[in-house]
């Protein structure tokens, strides 16, 4: 306790560590202790004063390491602002950014930290000064609380602009009593696969590893390495959470115009893809990806900010940020572009039948489509960073999908058509392609 003492001298300080180290955890209040402490960092005060920061994003912690390390994890995990916003603060920092790192794109990358303790903004600058503030803001907790907050597993190399894990995820079956095509049927099927007209193009049933190859139009060509279905919407549809999710991360790729797996020019090009964890024990680990949408409530600055929208030109100005799925794998990206434009909701938690996107339009073709990577303890041969355990399936063959409505009774492991059906609407405010989450 000496030795926290001569570390955290503020009484603020001095109180919560006290707070953390006597008072027993039980279940309840350890399940929002990650929510509590997100953005703080953390010292095990019984081992050797280990650092950890608590992603405000995702709520896991991610240990800090050596000096380096340290510093290479707020950097990774910081948030892209203009200088234009960053001198608008004026000593009031917005309550949203409080926990996070600030990465300022227009001035060489400079870092600061913004500390909850005191709402005051700490320069980072060279990896030990880093490393020295961040221990010295550091909050007192003990082994066993510390436990209770999911550990992030610590990144070791960057390929291809993708940070993959050190250690093996853990392999999880697929829940024996989650309704799937590899499990068994619901017990009722009132109410189920209602609406099979509105699946388009299923993925290349080459890089389906778990469940059926193929999906609702076998005989529709595909391309390579797709790993998603077509729903079959019109523009500007809302689109809707299948299951209990949270927001993980996203990529802006809207441009006027794109061009296509056929090689064809495509006007305009609607490409804006959102990817979400699974924060259901239906499907645990469950990576959800959707893409060729227009918008999001989940990006507040997203066609409101004039910097986060549609570039002229494919593939310029793209806004990357947080934890994507592709092809051959997944993992954290690394940052591009002006992501404070954006104001992505990362780490926003949305339930089964809540609002995420509208669909969206590749030339005159309107859709939105879905990717599913379903965790099961066998490997994916086809991965080649990120979690061998996770596998993409073909969406409308392997799932069993139900109309959602707030008094809907949905077996375990059924998902929820990602719109609106059988007379289901959302409030009118959430219909405009305008609207944002706050």
């Amino acid at each position: 306790m000496i030795y926290f003492i001569n570390i955290i001298k503020n009484t603020t300080h001095i109180i919560l560590v006290a707070v953390l180290l006597l008072i027993p955890f039980n279940d309840s209040f350890a399940s929002d202790m990650s929510v509590r402490l997100k953005g703080r960092i953390l010292l095990q005060i019984e081992s050797h004063g280990e650092a950890w920061y608590i992603n405000p994003d995702n709520e896991k912690r991610y240990y800090l390491g050596r000096p380096e390390d340290a510093f290479q994890v707020m950097r990774d995990l910081g948030l892209g602002i203009s200088n234009k916003d960053f001198n608008t603060f004026n000593d009031k920092i917005p309550s949203r950014l409080l926990g996070k790192i600030l990465i300022k794109v227009e001035d060489s990358g400079k870092a600061y930290y913004v500390n909850q303790a005191d709402l005051k903004m700490y320069y980072l600058g060279r990896p030990a000064d880093a490393f020295q503030i961040m221990r010295k803001l550091g909050l007192g907790i003990t082994n066993n609380n510390l436990s209770k907050i999911l550990k992030y597993d610590q990144i070791s190399t960057t390929k291809n602009n993708i940070t993959t894990p050190t250690s093996s995820p853990v392999p999880i079956p697929v829940p024996k009593t989650s309704a799937s095509v590899i499990t068994s049927p619901p017990s009722s099927m009132v109410g189920i696969n209602t609406h099979a007209e509105v699946f388009g193009t299923g993925a290349d049933p080459n890089i389906i590893t778990l469940g059926p190859k193929l999906g609702s139009h076998p005989d529709w060509p595909t391309y390579p390495a797709k790993h998603s279905n077509e729903v079959e919407l019109k523009h500007g549809t809302p689109i809707l959470a299948p299951i209990d999710m949270m927001f993980v991360g996203f990529q802006n790729n809207n441009a006027k115009y794109g061009i296509g797996a056929d090689g064809q020019k495509y006007t305009p090009m609607n490409d804006l893809m959102l990817v979400f964890e699974s924060a259901s024990p239906d499907w645990p680990d469950m990576l959800i990806k959707t893409y060729h949408l227009y918008s999001s409530p989940l990006l507040p600055g997203h066609y409101q900010n004039p910097n986060c929208g549609e570039s002229e030109t494919p593939g310029k100005n793209v806004q990357t940020k947080g934890h994507l799925a592709f092809g051959f794998g997944d993992g954290i990206t690394v940052e591009k572009g002006n992501i404070s434009a954006c104001e992505p909701l990362l780490g926003y938690k949305v339930k089964r039948g809540e609002l995420i996107g509208y669909a969206g339009s590749v030339g005159s073709h309107t859709f939105a489509s879905f990717g599913f990577k379903v965790q099961d303890t066998s490997i994916n041969p086809t991965v080649k960073e990120g979690n061998p355990y996770l596998h993409w399936v073909q969406p409308s063959s392997f799932f069993y999908w139900k109309c959602y409505n707030p008094n809907a009774s949905f077996p375990s492991g059924v998902l929820a058509y990602p719109f609106e059906c059988d007379g289901y609407q959302l409030p009118v405010e959430q219909r405009d392609v305008n609207f944002k989450y706050k």
